[in-house]
């Protein structure tokens, strides 16, 4: 789940303001111009005890995105030096993550983009994944005319340069609708690549950005358990950026989701020493119990409703829509965490 920011751009957000009911809806996948991209199943979950909170967290079931045409992958490099002048604020609003894709892998057309960002009013930053789908394209265009930010990533380094061509490619230009990029999503979590990989990656991401014109933030995204065990993540990013889902803790109720995420940002400030922005959190509406985490229509709107009164920014909901592209994975909750709409 797989956030961001820094940012005085974007709107002060109203936490009673972000809708609280549940849907099931469609959401999904690749470009079909594409050859489709392989569906994979991430659903690892790893319990570590941190100093107060046991928590188990799972990665999101995921798309692995589309290689670039002509990368040569992902080449580590000595650290590179930031751009000059980093866009650099003290807080975004309330943001929301989404996903380009039709519950059947396809890709969205813009016109459905728009509608979709038009239902994310008023939220300030919208978070996406991947350069498949023109994703890039699509969100900026849809979140300029809403007067949202956009949150860019990639999920994986593993085609780094091509990945990032795209990216610039698609932005054309227009930076001033980004307010943050982020390097890879839960890897370390994943146990897919080493502190050091992803590390490598960023520096050698912020050289080929900064060339390319952007001067905002870059980050790391990892689990909160993730980043407290390997602060060198979050010391390599501008701010700590940290996916934490309280739904994964067998111990905890929905009821307690927002205490509980506001329990990892004090461990998440007291090893980095930085600003800390959750990049995901939310509950599911459907599947399995996790011990006392159980997911229902009702358990997501008591947990949205406490992370909301305990977040008035700094943080993104996860997510808009049902991700119905995706396995069902651990507990058979993965498709079901979307918060928005009936019938997208």
């Amino acid at each position: 789940m797989t956030d961001q920011p820094i940012y005085s751009h974007s709107p002060a957000v109203s936490t009673a303001d972000l809708p609280s009911s549940t849907t099931k809806t469609s959401q999904e996948a690749a470009d079909p111009a594409e050859t489709p991209p392989t569906l994979s199943s991430k659903a690892v979950i790893k319990a570590e005890t941190s100093p107060s909170v046991q928590a188990a967290v799972t990665s999101r079931g995921s798309i692995s995105g589309i290689p670039g045409k002509g990368d040569a992958g992902f080449i580590p490099s000595a650290p590179l030096p930031k751009p000059v002048a980093p866009v650099v604020s003290k807080h975004i609003g309330l943001g929301i993550t989404w996903s380009p894709y039709h519950a059947d892998r396809s890709c969205k057309s813009q016109d459905e983009t728009d509608a979709d960002f038009a239902t994310f009013q008023p939220a300030a930053i919208v978070r996406v994944y991947g350069v498949d789908c023109q994703q890039v394209t699509m969100a900026i265009a849809a979140a300029e005319t809403q007067g949202m930010k956009v949150f860019l990533g990639l999920t994986d380094i593993d085609h780094l340069q091509g990945d990032l061509q795209s990216l610039i490619n698609q932005v054309s230009g227009n930076w001033s609708i980004v307010n943050t990029i982020s390097i890879g999503n839960e890897l370390v979590n994943y146990g897919t690549h080493s502190v050091s990989d992803v590390v490598g990656a960023i520096n050698t991401a912020r050289g080929i950005l900064g060339g390319s014109g952007y001067q905002g933030n870059a980050v790391i995204v990892d689990t909160c358990s993730a980043i407290v065990n390997n602060p060198q993540l979050c010391e390599a990013s501008d701010y700590v950026a940290a996916n934490c889902h309280s739904f994964f803790d067998p111990n905890n109720n929905a009821d307690n989701a927002g205490p509980w995420v506001q329990n990892w940002v004090g461990q998440l400030e007291n090893a980095c020493h930085k600003r800390v922005v959750i990049t995901e959190s939310g509950w599911p509406h459907a599947g399995q119990a996790n011990g006392d985490a159980v997911p229902s229509p009702e358990n997501q709107v008591v947990a949205i409703a406490s992370l909301k009164s305990t977040f008035s920014s700094d943080f993104f909901l996860f997510t808009a829509f049902d991700d119905l592209w995706k396995t069902p994975g651990a507990f058979d909750v993965e498709q079901s965490w979307g918060i928005y709409g009936l019938g997208h």
